[in-house]
């Protein structure tokens, strides 16, 4: 861990053990349990040895049976605190990113598109309605002879599904043919354990790992297996687990964690 940084906090975790006051418990103990063994050393050099406070000077095996005592003490404390903390941590973890819905892979996903996603939109026999359009705030984009199409929400398909029945009824076209491919679509965003954290740009069919591998690769702190993605989906942020294999979205924040163990 580097500039004192509390693990369970930054991971954004409720511990029910307060993990700070256990380790300085733990580090305290950890004091005493040496000052009593440069005691049980002193106590070899001699038969005798004197304690503050004691008016009477105490025979060898009454202080070895105290110290003795004394040390199993403390080195049972001490474990039953450090196992402690390793129990919030892992609690910790175990609630964190684990507990979130994986990403789907690859296969499974098709996207969709959102407002700011620009579009080229190519229409057969309707000249005019060829062009680049960009999905404006509230989801729709104006083609001539048409009114808004309302288009964020759908895939590129389905897209040309609605701009096609658009001019099939006004009776503008018979048979439209209709071609919808993507424009400049949102960057994604790269934190955490990265060497180029930051936005990038979006190109189709990436990946988790791609998108690492764009952002710079891990870092040497990097959890590799942990791999959190925010989502925007329907106007709500979406926490999801991701595989390297799982396919990212333009907008997604992609957050790598720290490594603690």
């Amino acid at each position: 861990m580097t500039g004192g940084r509390n693990p369970i906090a930054q991971m954004g975790c409720n511990s029910p053990v307060r993990d700070k006051d256990l380790s300085d418990a733990a580090m305290d103990l950890s004091r005493q349990q040496v000052d009593v063994r440069y005691l049980g050393r002193r106590l070899e050099n001699g038969p005798t040895v004197g304690i503050q406070g004691c008016k009477h000077r105490c025979g060898q095996g009454d202080i070895a049976m105290s110290l003795t005592s004394s040390l199993i003490t403390r080195v049972l404390i001490v474990r039953v605190l450090t196992a402690l903390l390793g129990c919030s941590v892992l609690a910790a973890c175990s609630s964190g990113i684990s507990s979130l819905p994986r990403l789907p892979s690859a296969n499974q996903a098709e996207y969709l598109l959102q407002p700011g996603d620009e579009l080229r939109v190519s229409v057969q026999n309707v000249a005019d309605a060829n062009g680049t359009y960009i999905i404006d705030g509230s989801g729709a984009i104006s083609l001539p002879l048409l009114q808004e199409v309302q288009v964020a929400g759908l895939s590129l398909r389905s897209i040309e599904r609605a701009i096609g029945d658009g001019y099939l009824k006004r009776g503008l076209l018979k048979n439209p043919v209709v071609s919808v491919q993507p424009g400049a679509l949102r960057p994604f965003y790269v934190i955490g354990e990265v060497n180029r954290p930051g936005e990038q740009p979006y190109r189709q069919g990436m990946t988790v790992l791609s998108a690492v591998a764009a952002a710079g690769g891990y870092t040497y702190r990097a959890a590799e297996g942990v791999v959190e993605v925010i989502r925007n989906v329907d106007g709500r942020e979406i926490r999801t687990r991701a595989m390297e294999e799982s396919i990212i979205m333009p907008g997604d924040r992609i957050i790598v964690h720290e490594r603690w163990f």
